[in-house]
C-alpha cells in the first residue's frame, strides 16, 4: 500500500478541491454507460461522517469559526482503494466502498467532520476521504504523531482496505 504524507492544503486549496468534487458530483449522477462495464463517472456516491455531506463546506466553516481556527491547514486528504477482485464496478460495490470509508473515518477520525466520495472512474473502485482538521468536540487541530500514518495503514489492512494513501 502507498501511504505518502504531504502538507495540508490551504483554505483556498481545500475550497477548490471541494468545488471540484461538488462539480464532479453534479455531473456524475448518470448510471454506467452502455459500454460493457465501463463508465466515465467519477464520484458515484458520497457521504458525511459527523456532518451532512451536502453542507460540508458550511459546517466545517462554522466549526472553524466556533473555535477560532481559521488559519493553518484545514484538511487532510486520503484515498482508500480496492483491488478489482475485492470490489467491482457495481452499485453494490460502490455502497460497500462508501461503508468502508465510514468505518475508516469512525475509527481513525472520531472527532472530525469527514467527507467520503466514492469514485468509479478507474480500474479500482476507491474513495476520497477529506478530513477536516478541527475537532468538533474541543476545537483542537488534528495532529498525526510519528507512526500514526502506519497505524492508519494497519487499520485499513485489518478492514481489508488496500491502497490507502495520504494526498493532503
Amino acid at each position: 500500500m502507498d501511504f505518502d504524507r504531504k502538507d495540508s492544503p490551504t483554505t483556498e486549496e481545500l475550497k477548490e478541491q471541494l468545488d471540484q468534487i461538488q462539480q464532479e458530483m453534479d455531473g456524475t449522477r448518470e448510471e454506467l454507460t452502455a459500454k460493457e462495464g465501463e463508465q466515465d463517472n467519477k464520484c458515484v456516491l458520497k457521504g458525511g461522517y459527523n456532518c451532512e455531506i451536502d453542507r460540508i463546506r458550511q459546517e466545517t466553516e462554522e466549526t472553524r469559526e466556533l473555535f477560532n481556527k481559521q488559519g493553518g491547514g484545514q484538511a487532510k486528504h486520503y484515498v482508500l482503494s480496492f483491488a478489482e477482485d475485492e470490489l467491482g464496478q457495481t452499485p453494490e460495490d460502490y455502497q460497500k466502498c462508501l461503508e468502508m470509508g465510514y468505518l475508516f473515518a469512525e475509527r481513525a477520525f472520531p472527532e472530525q467532520e469527514v467527507g467520503i466520495f466514492v469514485h468509479g472512474n478507474t480500474e479500482n473502485v476507491h474513495c476520497h476521504i477529506l478530513v477536516h482538521s478541527v475537532s468538533i468536540e474541543d476545537g483542537r487541530k488534528l495532529q498525526l504523531k510519528k507512526g500514526a500514518l502506519g497505524d492508519l495503514k494497519q487499520s485499513a489492512d485489518e478492514k481489508n482496505m488496500r491502497g490507502i494513501r495520504n494526498r493532503a
